[in-house]
């Protein structure tokens, strides 16, 4: 943060520098880091279980689904069932997402080193210096 000083005929300016800025700023970018890799790691599953929730839907609407009906028959269950057991789960995009949100707004509080280290490690995120 800057400001500006006046006394004395001088004019010049006082800068503070807060170190925790900087660590902030390393960490939100680390666990963005660590999010959009796991995100490129699982996309073919978040799309797969995105579908399958549409076509649970529609089945717990009252249609039918050959996806739903075929992996039903596999596991000797209805297709109906399968839908609500679908629909039961939690949307692993969400949690994510939501996990992300948290965690970043949890490092924007932190004061101090070990408060942003303490946010990555619930996360399972590798420590700032570390790869992904």
């Amino acid at each position: 943060m800057a400001s500006v000083v006046e006394g004395c005929g001088v004019r010049g300016m006082k800068i503070s520098l807060d170190p925790m800025t900087h660590l902030r700023y390393q960490a939100e970018a680390h666990i963005d880091g660590h999010f959009n890799t796991k995100s490129r790691m699982s996309s073919h599953k978040v799309q797969e279980y995105a579908l399958k929730r549409q076509h649970a839907m529609h089945v717990v609407g009252g249609g039918t689904s050959e996806l739903l009906e075929a992996e039903a028959k596999l596991t000797n269950i209805s297709s109906l069932e399968l839908a609500h057991i679908i629909l039961g789960k939690e949307d692993e995009l969400v949690k994510d997402t939501l996990a992300r949100r948290k965690a970043i707004l949890t490092i924007r509080a932190a004061q101090s080193q070990e408060e942003i280290d303490a946010v990555l490690a619930e996360f399972n995120i590798p420590a700032l210096g570390t790869a992904l």
